[in-house]
């Protein structure tokens, strides 16, 4: 390779690139296997009795209550949300926190915010979910502003 240096830099990114790959795959393997069952978990969210247009729902394992293990996080789009098994809840007491906006774009000091105007304050209540996957609906009342 001494006569075509431009092909030793060419092996170099290519060597480079697959340990780099290698690593990213196993440690995506790994963080898997690893930890707590997760489970999917899919629902609707409304508000005064209207889909959410958009915002959050949070899964925060109640401490308290004795449950540990790692939060969840979803975006709620037209009224639906949806977890992934791998990034699922971990099942059992949680804390559900929501929040909710009206999807329609508003200009604030010169950005543009896509979710909106808040329609409440963050909701947020306890709640024991299953430890398999489920659909979970939410009713946030009107009083929650």
């Amino acid at each position: 390779m001494s006569g075509f240096p431009f092909m030793k830099n060419h092996f170099l990114s290519l060597a480079g690139a697959s340990v780099l790959l290698t690593g990213l795959l196993t440690g995506c393997s790994s963080q898997t296997s690893e930890g707590p069952e997760r489970y999917a978990l899919s629902g609707h969210v409304k508000y005064d009795g209207k889909p959410v247009p958009r915002g959050t729902i949070s899964f925060t394992p109640d401490n308290a209550k004795g449950n540990h293990g790692p939060a969840t996080l979803a975006i709620i789009q037209d009224g639906e949300y949806r977890t992934s098994g791998s990034k699922g809840i971990i099942g059992g007491a949680m804390v559900v926190e929501i929040s909710g906006s009206d999807g329609i774009p508003v200009e604030l000091n010169g950005e543009t915010m896509e979710s909106g105007t808040e329609l409440f304050s963050a909701y947020r209540m306890e709640l024991e979910l299953p430890e398999q996957s489920a659909q979970q609906d939410f009713e946030i009342p009107k009083h929650s502003n």
